[in-house]
């Protein structure tokens, strides 16, 4: 079954409700029905506004039209039921500062379509030479989605395993997961805050106010999650915050070989 960007049949109809991204189509009304609201892809427009008020942002002209799908570009975006994203830690984590390396943790966020189980990762820290500060992103394991719309545990194991070490210095990691949290405004903030900092712009980086955890934290609030208010912004301390109000908590603990 082939579409166009925006969800026209190119082919003769094929069996089947279950139509483009997955979604099933009313044969009557030739509409989508993504979970918050109906999408006409004959229009390519959503049929009532965008019940995330949130998501409509100042420096994001695209986000005001209340009506679009993935913000009028359907080859850069996805919008499944269009939600869900793992906020991981590694408590652990060895930092360098003024006085040494020191285990303040480090933070990332894993965003996941919940159609297909694709991931993408982000994380900010100084990894540029004049320690600015820069946002980074590399390729994860995908998980598999069950039949509830919910990465399988197996799956979720095998992403906490590789993010230890891939990122976590191979040591524990804490996870809290959103499931109301929007793919596709959480993944254009994020990469549009990677070109920023790829250009050398930006609010420099700071180790108690505005770091890998606060990034996180920002990602969270560019997918409509309210976030505590944290009087610490460390890793540690964010996760433990996030982690109250998550609607899943991961953990990983590395097998002792791999410590």
């Amino acid at each position: 079954m082939k579409f166009t960007p925006f969800g026209v049949e190119l082919a003769g109809p094929a069996a089947g409700r279950m139509k483009f991204t997955g979604h099933e189509r009313d044969e009557v009304l030739g509409l989508d029905y993504m979970v918050a609201r109906y999408c006409g892809s004959s229009l390519g427009r959503f049929l009532s506004v965008d019940p995330l008020a949130s998501s409509a942002r100042p420096g994001s002209p695209q986000s005001w039209n209340r009506y679009t799908y993935t913000f009028n570009n359907p080859i850069g975006f996805i919008d499944p039921d269009g939600r869900a994203a793992l906020i991981v830690t590694y408590p652990d984590y060895m930092v360098k500062t003024p006085v040494g390396r020191r285990r303040l943790g480090h933070s990332g966020v894993v965003l996941i379509d919940p159609d297909s189980g694709l991931t993408r990762y982000f994380e900010y820290g100084r990894y540029d030479a004049e320690e600015h500060g820069l946002v980074q992103t590399d390729t994860i394991p995908d998980v598999v989605m069950g039949e509830d719309k919910r990465p399988t545990q197996e799956s979720m194991d095998n992403l906490m395993q590789a993010l230890s070490k891939k990122f976590g210095q191979r040591g524990a990691v804490e996870g809290a997961d959103f499931q109301d949290a929007d793919f596709a405004s959480m993944l254009e903030y994020a990469e549009g805050l990677q070109a920023t900092t790829e250009a050398g712009q930006g609010e420099p980086y700071s180790l108690t106010g505005n770091n890998c955890a606060t990034f996180c934290e920002d990602v969270l609030e560019a997918g409509g999650v309210d976030t505590p208010v944290t009087l610490i912004n460390s890793p540690r301390n964010v996760i433990e915050e996030l982690q109250e109000i998550a609607d899943t908590v991961y953990r990983y603990e590395p097998p002792d070989e791999e410590e």
